[in-house]
């Protein structure tokens, strides 16, 4: 509860416009849109506790139904108006709010529904995704919305769905470079963000760096592998089709046992003198 609290008190710091008493509304009055109404699925289970409430109790007039103004759109409450359609009400109990853009709608409802509950993974992602869809609406061609600082960027939306500005950073990441079956395993519950974020998270710089400029590390695990399969001539080869220097050879091969390491050398000696048997 008091993580709830928090939130709700960071969530009345963003931009939710003009706020309007709440008052009672006609359902057929009510607009609806995919954009909103897809956020979040209707669970079929607490649909059927909130009728069964309704029945009981009469609609709970703490928990009205939050419209956008000027349009007449519902952002929050889909579940509830299913609910109250489904006990045959006509009229609901509304806040009525105004915003200048879309985007300002969309995050105060997102920042309604992480004050009572955490994402789930999948959530997130939709979110992430609906929101960078209304960001890149009417930006100039090239222009993304992940373009912004990315620091302030991911500050801002972790504040708005709740979460940390690392997780949001992941998530980012693996919406725009994952496979579509990682983002569909994500979506599906099957995959959570961070599992998600290892399939495309880049090597750090001190390991590219590494590896570049000591390739003996690769060359350490090629060789390994084909004398664990005894395929000595295969490494002779290796070392000699690449042309790679007598003393890399020498620090790889101090890693592979004595004998084999034996053997490799005696098929290089005998590769360098012209008495390989063919």
């Amino acid at each position: 509860m008091a993580l709830n609290l928090a939130h709700k008190s960071a969530l009345a710091g963003l931009n939710s416009g003009c706020t309007t008493v709440a008052r009672q509304m006609r359902l057929d009055e009510i607009q609806l849109s995919d954009e909103f109404s897809s956020l979040f699925p209707v669970n079929p289970a607490v649909l059927a506790q909130i009728v069964e409430s309704i029945k009981k109790h009469g609609f709970d007039n703490s928990q009205p139904l939050h419209v956008w103004k000027e349009k007449g759109l519902l952002l929050d409450g889909h579940t509830r108006r299913l609910a109250v359609l489904e006990c045959g009400l006509t009229t609901v109990p509304v806040f009525e709010h105004s915003f200048a853009t879309e985007e300002e709608a969309m995050e105060y409802a997102l920042g309604l529904q992480t004050a009572r509950r955490n994402l789930t993974d999948a959530e997130l992602l939709n979110a992430l995704s609906k929101l960078d869809q209304l960001k890149n609406r009417g930006r100039p061609d090239g222009k993304k919305a992940d373009d912004r600082p990315k620091g302030k960027s991911a500050a801002h939306l972790a504040k708005v769905l709740g979460t940390s500005t690392g997780k949001i950073e992941k998530a980012r990441a693996v919406s725009k470079k994952a496979t579509a079956e990682v983002k569909e395993a994500v979506k599906a519950g099957k995959m959570s963000v961070n599992a998600a974020y290892e399939t495309v998270r880049a090597p750090s710089p001190e390991k590219e760096s590494s590896t570049a400029e000591n390739p003996s590390i690769q060359l350490d695990k090629i060789i390994f592998i084909l004398s664990e399969r005894k395929m000595y001539p295969a490494i002779t080869a290796l070392c000699s089709d690449l042309h790679i220097p007598q003393k890399v050879i020498e620090s790889v091969l101090q890693n592979i046992p004595e004998k084999k390491r034996a053997l490799i050398q005696n098929l290089r000696i005998g590769d360098v003198h012209g008495t390989k048997k063919s």
